[in-house]
């Protein structure tokens, strides 16, 4: 009980407990100290007059992939249960009926580990597991498709809040295409700025499309470094393409 009121606002660290039977301390998740217990959302000090019953739940931090225990709040107040999550810095697998969610830490670390050290998702996935349990890394759920796409979220709202575009940038560049999530370079080849228009260019991209996955969809769609998918096509039939 001490262990979990201290916890209260750190439920994922691990808890290590005494096993007498085999001599050594055992890993624990916080949810399994204690019969019935769960991670309290919706409330910064962990009680909740509504609570709703617990349900089993994976999360994915810096310090490995928990199988823990949620109860999402019932007040009027409350609000969704995406809401709930992203208030705890859990960011939900799904946005229906989540069972999952990744820590905003584990988000951020990511971002400066493929940046920096050049690591790939499926590495670093792998690297969470075996934190959890580097003997049978494969006894540890595999958060690896679900990372894939939530990290991909992830790095377009950050692109968005980076840019200014969740605070209203647009209106003091009234000359940029509403959304922009690109800066200005003047060293870079601009039609009618710093190039002539007797150019010529290769419109293929043979691998920009991915052959194993006709639904990929772009997040920011003609926002950025790719023109709009459907004004690219309509460009490509003038010319007879």
């Amino acid at each position: 009980d001490c262990f979990i009121k201290q916890h209260r606002s750190m439920p994922l660290h691990w808890a290590r407990v005494w096993d007498p039977t085999h001599g050594f301390y055992r890993r624990h998740d916080i949810s399994l100290l204690r019969e019935g217990h769960a991670i309290q959302l919706g409330h910064d000090d962990g009680v909740c007059s509504n609570a709703q019953t617990p349900v089993k739940f994976i999360i994915t931090h810096s310090n490995g992939v928990h199988g823990t225990r949620l109860s999402f709040c019932g007040c009027f107040t409350g609000g969704h249960r995406i809401k709930q999550l992203m208030h705890a810095k859990l960011f939900p697998g799904s946005a229906i009926e989540p069972i999952s969610a990744f820590s905003f830490s584990v988000l951020r670390e990511y971002d400066l580990h493929t940046l920096q050290a050049k690591f790939g998702a499926y590495d670093y996935c792998l690297s969470l597991r075996r934190l959890t349990n580097n003997v049978f890394t494969h006894l540890v759920n595999d958060p690896y498709q679900t990372f894939m796409r939530v990290a991909r979220f992830w790095r377009y709202l950050e692109s968005k809040v980076r840019l200014g575009q969740v605070h209203g940038i647009d209106k003091f560049f009234p000359h940029r295409p509403s959304g922009f999530l690109m800066l200005y370079c003047p060293a870079c080849s601009d039609p009618g700025v710093n190039m002539r228009d007797i150019y010529d260019g290769n419109h293929q991209a043979n691998q920009f499309w991915k052959n194993t996955d006709p639904f990929d969809k772009s997040l920011a769609d003609g926002l950025a470094y790719f023109p709009q998918a459907t004004k690219y096509l309509e460009f490509l039939k003038s010319l007879g393409h």
